[in-house]
């Protein structure tokens, strides 16, 4: 977005914070933890390609980690829409970057490596 009419902020009890950016009719929504970390962002009306969903999460994961972690695999988690998922197990961090109805979706959360083998079906949840 180039301007913005409006940005609201949320934050709760945690301190994890929800910045809404309007302009029009597109939202974007920034999601950050109460250390700053991004761990959501969701464009909505965009377009794209669904075969951009993991370039977009590699560069998420780079963003993310910088050169610190080196170890990120793609996880074959299927969602209703279109995904691509990775996890590091040394920052046991997950991310997933989704189709989002007419927009985009991207996440980040910790994941415990017992949790990340029920995904690739290591284990049974």
């Amino acid at each position: 977005m180039q301007q913005t009419d409006s940005c609201t902020t949320y934050t709760d009890d945690t301190g994890q914070s929800e910045y809404v950016f309007t302009s029009d009719e597109n939202h974007v929504t920034l999601t950050l933890t109460a250390s700053g970390l991004p761990v959501g962002f969701t464009v909505e009306q965009c377009s794209f390609a669904d075969s951009a969903l993991d370039e977009i999460a590699d560069a998420y994961a780079a963003f993310l980690s910088g050169d610190a972690i080196t170890d990120w695999e793609t996880l074959p988690l299927q969602l209703h829409e279109p995904c691509a998922v990775r996890y590091s197990v040394s920052a046991q961090l997950y991310l997933c970057v989704a189709r989002s109805g007419q927009g985009l979706r991207v996440s980040a959360a910790s994941l415990s490596p017992q949790d990340a083998a029920a995904y690739r079906g290591d284990v049974t949840p």
